[in-house]
């Protein structure tokens, strides 16, 4: 909650520096390297990311202009954390160009603030539509609407059908036996035996951190990565990662819809509290 009275909706406009502030915060530029951590914190494409930092700015404008509450989206909460652990960047450059600090104000959990800030998320893109027209849905998604995930940067893996790893085993054999003999052949046979059994095999679940949940290593493992049919694209969501990574819980619209806004809240001196 914030401790200090908010200038009415008329006296923001009022301010001859209030042009000045939106031009301000909408060319803010960012640390070195800020755009590349995001990206790889959430495992998003860098267009995407500079997509998302645009929409931040925006948010920030909103946040110091509109009068009112305003909630973030995923994406866009996402920045606002990695950048308030940029501390001197966020304190010293970013809050003395808004007219008071902007906190962010996490929701505590319960089912009321969940409900809270989902509305206060719907009203928040009503303000957007207002300032900067249709908001981007893959970064600004509406609660009543499906929503398709962020572009990751992680690669989709091909894999070989079965039937022709094995067709090419015994298509080996074949020129081994014109080209070596009798004994190359058998010990092809022997390797499409093996490939036969992994490709049969089931597959368990590597438990170490960092990989891609398919099991095996080496070259059977490679074998099994090739033969088994389907793909995996290693998605991630928009969901918080950052230094306070927990502090916002996802909202959505009241009825409890995952997708929309975070659970928080912000306290700008513009117009903005919680």
């Amino acid at each position: 909650m914030t401790a200090f009275s908010l200038p009415t909706q008329d006296q923001i406009h009022s301010i001859p520096s209030a042009h000045t502030l939106k031009g301000n915060l909408l060319s803010y530029e960012f640390p070195s390297g800020f755009a590349e951590r995001l990206a790889h914190e959430h495992g998003w494409t860098l267009p995407f990311t500079l997509e998302v930092l645009r929409e931040y700015r925006r948010f920030l404008v909103l946040a110091a202009t509109c009068g009112q509450s305003v909630t973030p989206s995923k994406a866009v909460d996402a920045a606002w954390h990695e950048h308030l652990t940029h501390t001197r960047d966020y304190w010293l450059r970013l809050i003395p160009l808004l007219p008071a600090p902007l906190h962010h104000d996490p929701s505590g959990g319960s089912p009321t603030e969940s409900a809270h800030f989902a509305q206060q998320y719907l009203g928040t893109l009503e303000l957007y539509r207002a300032e900067f027209g249709q908001p981007d849905a893959q970064i600004w998604p509406n609660p009543h609407f499906p929503s398709s995930r962020p572009p990751t940067q992680r690669p989709i893996k091909r894999r070989l059908p079965r039937w022709l790893l094995l067709a090419a085993v015994w298509l080996l054999g074949g020129l081994a036996l014109y080209a070596f003999g009798v004994w190359a052949v058998a010990g092809l046979a022997l390797l499409g035996v093996v490939v036969a059994a992994q490709l049969s095999s089931p597959r368990k679940q590597r438990s170490g951190s960092g990989g891609d949940g398919n099991g095996g290593s080496g070259f059977f493992g490679l074998l099994g990565d090739l033969g088994s049919g389907g793909g995996s694209t290693g998605d991630s969501s928009c969901g918080d990662s950052s230094g306070d990574s927990g502090s916002c819980d996802s909202g959505g619209d009241a009825g409890g819809s995952s997708d929309g806004g975070s659970s928080c809240g912000s306290g700008c001196g513009g117009g903005c509290s919680s």
